[in-house]
């Protein structure tokens, strides 16, 4: 990425390489999408410039640079993104293109009878051209739209291809007519031909479709295919794979504005996870629990005043006693695991070591996992016992300053022995403070930056692959999936200025929303009777707090977030106060951790996420 391979000022044109070589050089790598039309391309270029031939090695590489980048067909505007961004370099983008690089371009065009590449040279005309060509656009419609429909393409580079080609087509309006009535075709004839031994083909078809017009009653087809299909994947007991197709027909039944099929396939939905929480029950009550807690929040989408004919609220009621019956019984089947404690250089080795060579998503388990958070109870044994052999900090008042020189607490000193008024309680606080700072900074450097580093070296993690966890989660509620989605990838992207003040707000919103559902009161009336929300200081303070957070999250969110003496970052990010270098403090990178932890951790998966425990390395940095 970003290395020196030519003349900057070197300008060349479709002459200056064998068209017939690059053919055949594409057409060993045509089943495999453009990630290997970049791989082939490139190395023919280092080739050509390794053996003096510089212009030719130039178009090759202006080629794999085309075929490098990553499409996303739903953006209008900025449609390719760089593949990879690795330590402050990146692959190409279209920016990289001088004017001489677009009239190459242009020259190559339909030179090479290769629909893959002639889309994206056409596409790249369209975007960088100027004045723009609405035959470049056509051109790269056509071109998309020749890719083939077959599961292995789709699953590649042609779902996103021909979502691609509908997206311009409807752009262009008039002048694509042709086309979109041509996509639509093709689109319905495969769907209508699709089986259920195909996968997800007919599912990822539908939701192609889902972007052009369809007449009602061909809609409702493709609904009732959809359904039909889930039907089949739930007598095969592929729980996952109905509720894939459930959701695909609730999207079209969305479309057509029908409440009610749209409600009585949510049901369905939630249902799907009481079926496969009653199966599993045998082999875990942990993930039957959370099964039960997915079909309450599946249910929950349904809106009130549409609940009393379905019965939702009765129903959501029965759910709520099985999943504290199942979690109940989880109790019993978690076991103690004590490990021995070593320094923090081996911990740093034992954190990569963790999540090395591990699948996605397990990998992700594993990291979320490679630190067992705070314990609220160690660090107030530990706070006291500090406290009692520091009689110098015990006589000596203390005050807190914020990073811009404002008070933000002072600690009068007290006389030694007396532990029952309030001053002491607040003194035992600032050093639990103290203690779980100097933590985090330990646990971020040994045992989470490690980890990450080793999840980025050995997986791509995507946007989309963290869109479909929370989709999953518990915790995320309908709605907040983009919202936590971008905030978790932007941690994946080194990028925690992003992900703190993405996801702040939202653990903000998550400790609400919990609170909301065990009927707390978390707003205020005024005496005009204007009700407001309260902050996330207030909500943490209300009695109930601790019953539903437990109070060890209590505490983290407390010192971590809240607290004036702490990092405070909830205030600091609301009240605009955040600057950069706390934005992505190792306090900031924990923050992100943990809204990975409460992500992972709250989707069922098809085991136990006790199981990651953290690496035995890790156990001392806790007494360190």
């Amino acid at each position: 990425m970003n290395e020196p391979r030519f003349p900057i000022d070197l300008v060349v044109t479709a002459d200056d390489f064998d068209v017939g070589e690059v053919s055949t050089l594409l057409a060993s790598s045509a089943e495999c999408g453009y990630i290997n039309y970049h791989a082939a391309l490139s190395q023919a270029a280092r080739t050509a410039i390794e053996s003096g031939l510089t212009s030719k090695g130039k178009c090759l590489w202006l080629l794999a640079d085309i075929c490098s980048m990553a499409l996303k067909p739903d953006s209008i505007h900025n449609p390719f993104q760089p593949y990879a961004v690795i330590e402050g370099k990146r692959s190409a983008i279209p920016e990289d293109f001088s004017a001489q690089d677009i009239e190459f371009f242009e020259s190559a065009l339909g030179k090479i009878l290769d629909v893959r590449l002639n889309a994206r040279l056409a596409d790249i005309l369209w975007l960088l051209k100027k004045p723009r060509q609405i035959s470049h656009a056509l051109s790269a419609i056509d071109c998309y739209s020749q890719f083939s429909l077959d599961h292995d393409s789709l699953l590649k580079d042609g779902k996103q291809a021909f979502e691609r080609a509908i997206r311009l087509s409807l752009m262009i309006g008039k002048a694509a007519s042709q086309y979109i009535d041509s996509i639509r075709a093709k689109l319905l004839d495969t769907f209508n031909s699709s089986s259920y031994d195909e996968g997800y083909r007919t599912l990822w078809l539908a939701e192609i479709l889902l972007l052009i017009s369809i007449e009602e009653q061909k809609s409702k087809d493709i609904a009732g295919k959809l359904e039909a299909l889930s039907v089949q994947a739930k007598v095969e007991g592929d729980f996952y794979k109905s509720r894939q197709f459930l959701e695909g027909a609730l999207d079209w039944h969305k479309r057509l504005q029908d409440e009610n099929q749209t409600h009585r396939l949510t049901v369905a939905i939630a249902e799907t996870w009481v079926s496969e929480a009653e199966i599993r029950a045998a082999e875990s009550n942990m993930v039957a629990g959370s099964f039960y807690e997915s079909a309450i929040k599946e249910y929950r989408k349904i809106p009130t005043k549409n609940r009393s004919a379905l019965g939702v609220d009765n129903r959501i009621h029965d759910l709520h006693q099985k999943m504290n019956t199942a979690n109940q019984l989880a109790l019993g089947e978690m076991e103690m695991i004590e490990m021995p404690g070593i320094d923090i250089s081996d911990s740093v080795e034992a954190s990569r070591k963790h999540v090395s060579k591990r699948s996605f998503p397990e990998v992700l388990i594993a990291l979320a996992n490679i630190h067992s958070c705070a314990k609220v109870d160690d660090i107030r044994d530990e706070a006291e016992e500090g406290l009692k052999h520091s009689v110098f900090e015990q006589l000596c008042t203390s005050t807190h300053l914020t990073r811009d020189g404002r008070v933000a607490r002072r600690s009068l000193g007290l006389y030694p022995g007396n532990h029952e008024d309030a001053e002491y309680s607040q003194m035992i606080w600032q050093h639990m403070l103290q203690r779980y700072n100097q933590r985090i900074e330990l646990v971020t450097q040994a045992c989470i930056l490690p980890a990450l580093q080793a999840t980025n070296l050995e997986h791509r993690i995507t946007e989309k692959q963290i869109f479909e966890l929370c989709g999953l989660s518990h915790v995320v509620p309908h709605g907040r999936e983009l919202l936590w989605a971008k905030g978790i990838y932007a941690g994946f992207e080194n990028d925690f200025i992003a992900s703190t003040h993405l996801l702040i707000p939202q653990i903000e919103h998550f400790v609400r929303m919990r609170l909301k559902h065990a009927k707390a009161k978390t707003s205020t009336l005024n005496s005009e009777g204007i009700e407001t929300e309260n902050g996330l200081s207030t909500l943490l303070d209300i009695p109930e707090a601790e019953q539903i957070l437990g109070k060890d999250l209590l505490f983290e969110f407390k010192a971590l977030l809240t607290d004036s003496t702490g990092p405070n970052l909830r205030n600091e990010v609301a009240h605009g106060l955040i600057e950069a270098d706390s934005a992505r403090s190792l306090y900031a990178i924990y923050s992100w951790w943990l809204a990975l932890r409460l992500l992972i951790n709250s989707i069922p998966w098809k085991r136990p996420v006790a199981q990651d425990k953290e690496p035995e390395a890790h156990q001392e940095v806790e007494k360190k």
